[in-house]
């Protein structure tokens, strides 16, 4: 599989909500990057791919929620792909803060990476 991120995911588990227009599909964002991240929907449902999406991420222990408008890059039944498209210029901070505190050492990162991966296409071989 050819890796196009630009830079690696690392496990974060929390609350999530993704909304399309009037539509909120509730989550568990599974990981996180500086450029994207990966949830699981609550509801078994495909959501359309591309169009804009605004991704709400509430972590423990703090107050207010990251919020992010997305593009879907990749979806399966539950499962999102999704790219960052923007942020005002405290959540890049905070994001960009959240990520190196997860990522503590080059080499997990990678190797989390790799789980991610393998966790994915597990995933599509269920569906088939």
């Amino acid at each position: 599989m050819l890796e196009r991120r630009k830079s690696p995911r690392v496990d974060l588990t929390a609350k999530s909500i993704l909304r399309h227009r009037n539509a909120d599909y509730k989550g568990q964002l599974e990981n996180i990057s500086l450029s994207g991240a990966l949830v699981r929907l609550e509801l078994c449902v495909i959501v359309s791919l591309g169009g804009e999406y605004l991704l709400t991420i509430y972590i423990e222990e703090e107050n207010s929620p990251l919020q992010l408008f997305v593009e879907v890059v990749c979806a399966t039944v539950s499962l999102v792909g999704l790219k960052f498209v923007s942020c005002n210029a405290e959540t890049t901070a905070r994001l960009e803060q959240l990520v190196h505190q997860l990522s503590t050492q080059p080499d997990k990162a990678r190797v989390e990476l790799e789980k991610i991966r393998r966790r994915f296409i597990d995933h599509l071989h269920e569906e088939v």
